[in-house]
This record gives structure tokens, C-alpha cells and sequence, in this order.
């Protein structure tokens, strides 16, 4: 019987299960773009990166998008999103992203085999409410027995699991720090590791709101500045909105590459980065003064998080062996 892992994320999901010798096997590509899109027609909807990529196709002149991201984030009990005017709930909306990488599961990985297992992971300062939110999600999609776990939980395990693949590892007890920072959200948990399981003496700590996104509306602010400054109007239609598809496809983006072309060694190098809004370009250099203007503010939330733990670590009189980065953010 396969029972699924799902990491959801913010930006991208990833999906394993776990072989009949132990072995995790990560499927479905690895990582999969957290976004769906629906036809305006409602007949059929497209996941991942094939959702992302249809969207570009759509009329610019439109006000209306059939792109739904950012689910895990937004989610909120009694909430949802209007899309071509018809209202769908969170549970709906998480629900058949969650379908869809089932049958993908079922149909191309296990060749019709009906999974109904599956371990859904979440950021540490979810509250119950979300937590079921997931749960029913997960039902909806077609599972049938639903378990959730922290995130840097998840991690610990990760990391040990790839640890003791290592040719040559001989096992010796550590104590990690786990440093969640995603697309979304921040996770931190403190984890002692045995040779056996691992355990959480310390509270962890997370924040729902702290994550690469944050960095992608800063960019947005300042193609949205530039634009304004050049046109007399916003890259959005609606004033004080953000264009998702924008902040998606040139924020982003750029965000990404210039996290590995600047260097502090070389502040004053400006590199180009462009987008292009209502058929307009907008181009703009940025130098190492200025990304780091743009990424401080989440920065600096995110070390009040490590601030937090780290205070837990020294009043506990605990030690830290190793520090594990996860998350595409963390790369920053």
C-alpha cells in the first residue's frame, strides 16, 4: 500500500513515498509549482507548471485571471477566491491541487494503484483551524486516511535520511538546527537526534508570513515605481493591488538570479533586471545597496525568529552540532 508524502509549499510542492526497503523516492519530478489554472469555459484546469505557463497566454486586457497561487498562504477557513465569478473555498481550491497530483501519482507512477495514505506537512504556527482546513482538503482530493506534520520536523528526517546515505557516514548523535525559509513561510526547530528517532525538547518557531514572497513584493514596488513614474499609472489594474502574474513572472525571476550575481566583494556592480507591463518595458540596474535594501526588512524578520530560538538553545543550556538549511529562500 503507498502512502504519500506532500511537502506543500507556498511556491512549490514536492511529493515522495517511501519504497518497500526504506528508501524515499521522490516522484512527480521532484518539485512541483503550487499554482492551478482554470479554462474561463470551467470544462477543465491545468497544475503546476503547465498552469503557470497557460496563464501567460491570457488577454492582457483582461481583468479576470483563471491563475490561482500562493493557496497556502491566502488559506483561510470560510474564505476563497472568485474565479471567472464563481466562488471556491480554500478546501475546494487546496483540494483539487492535492486531486491532481493524486491521479498524476496513480496514473503515471503506480500504474492505477489507489493511494488513500497520505502525510501532509505544515509550518509550525498553523493554527487548528488551517491544520483541518488541510485535512478536509486532503479528503476532498481522495485520501481517505490524512496525517500532518510539522515542516522542520519533516526536515530533520530529510536531513538525517540523506546524512546516513553518504558513503562513509558512521552515525554519532547531533543536535540540529533546522532553518525552514521558504516562499511563504519560516520554520526553526531545535532536534536532537538518536540513532533511533528524533525528538523536539524545544518549542519551535515559525512565521506563516515570512518568506521570498515577501522579497517578490518588494521587487513588485519597485518595477511598480518605475512603471508609475514612466506612464502615470500602476502595473495593475486595480490601485493598490498586486498583479500576481507580474510579481510571478519578473519578480521573481529576477529575484532569483540577482541572489546569485551580486556580491558584497563588488557592491557597486549593477546588473539589469526587466519586465514588461501593459506591452510596456520597464528596465531597471540594481547594485548589491540596493538588493539589500529590498531583502532586509524579510531578513530581519526572519532573525528575529532565530533570535527567539536561539534564546530558547542558550536559557536550555543546549548545543547546537549543525545548522540545516531548507527552502529556496534560505539560499539568500
Amino acid at each position: 500500500m503507498v502512502k504519500l508524502g506532500i511537502d506543500f509549499g507556498t511556491t512549490n510542492t514536492a511529493v515522495s513515498y517511501v519504497d518497500h526497503s526504506g528508501i524515499v523516492r521522490p516522484i512527480l519530478g521532484g518539485k512541483i509549482r503550487s499554482a492551478l489554472y482554470f479554462y474561463p469555459d470551467g470544462d477543465d484546469l491545468l497544475y503546476g507548471k503547465d498552469a503557470l505557463e497557460t496563464s501567460r497566454y491570457e488577454d492582457p486586457t483582461s481583468e479576470e485571471t483563471g491563475l490561482v497561487k500562493d493557496l497556502k498562504r491566502k488559506m483561510k477557513p470560510e474564505a476563497g477566491e472568485y474565479i471567472f465569478g464563481k466562488k471556491m473555498s480554500y478546501v475546494q481550491l487546496i483540494g483539487t491541487f492535492l486531486k491532481k497530483i493524486k491521479e498524476d501519482a496513480e496514473t503515471n507512477v503506480f500504474h492505477g494503484e489507489h493511494i488513500n495514505d497520505v502525510c501532509i506537512t505544515h509550518p509550525v504556527d498553523f493554527k487548528p483551524d488551517r491544520i483541518e482546513l488541510l485535512r478536509q482538503a486532503a479528503m476532498e482530493a481522495g485520501f481517505k486516511n490524512v496525517s500532518t506534520l510539522y515542516e522542520p520536523v519533516a526536515a530533520a528526517y530529510g536531513a538525517m535520511d540523506s546524512m546516513q546515505k553518504k558513503e562513509g557516514y558512521v552515525f554519532h548523535e547531533e543536535n540540529f538546527l533546522i532553518f525552514d525559509f521558504g516562499g511563504g513561510t519560516l520554520d526553526l526547530a531545535y532536534v536532537e537526534s538518536s540513532r533511533d528517532r528524533i525528538t523536539i525538547p524545544l518549542q519551535c518557531v515559525g512565521d506563516s508570513h515570512c518568506g521570498g514572497e515577501d522579497i517578490d513584493n518588494a521587487f513588485y514596488k519597485l518595477f511598480d515605481d518605475r512603471f508609475f513614474s514612466m506612464n502615470h499609472q500602476h502595473i495593475s489594474d486595480n490601485a493598490g493591488e498586486i498583479d500576481v502574474k507580474f510579481r510571478t513572472f519578473f519578480c521573481e525571476h529576477n529575484k532569483e538570479i540577482l541572489s546569485k550575481l551580486l556580491k558584497p566583494e563588488s557592491p557597486m556592480a549593477k546588473k539589469p533586471i526587466q519586465g514588461v507591463a501593459k506591452g510596456k518595458p520597464i528596465k531597471i540596474e540594481v547594485d548589491y545597496p540596493l538588493w539589500l535594501q529590498l531583502i532586509t526588512p524579510t531578513l530581519d524578520k526572519a532573525m528575529e525568529a532565530v533570535d527567539k530560538m536561539l534564546a530558547q538553545v542558550k536559557a536550555n543550556k543546549k548545543k547546537i552540532d549543525r545548522v540545516i538549511l531548507i527552502g529556496g529562500s534560505s539560499s539568500i
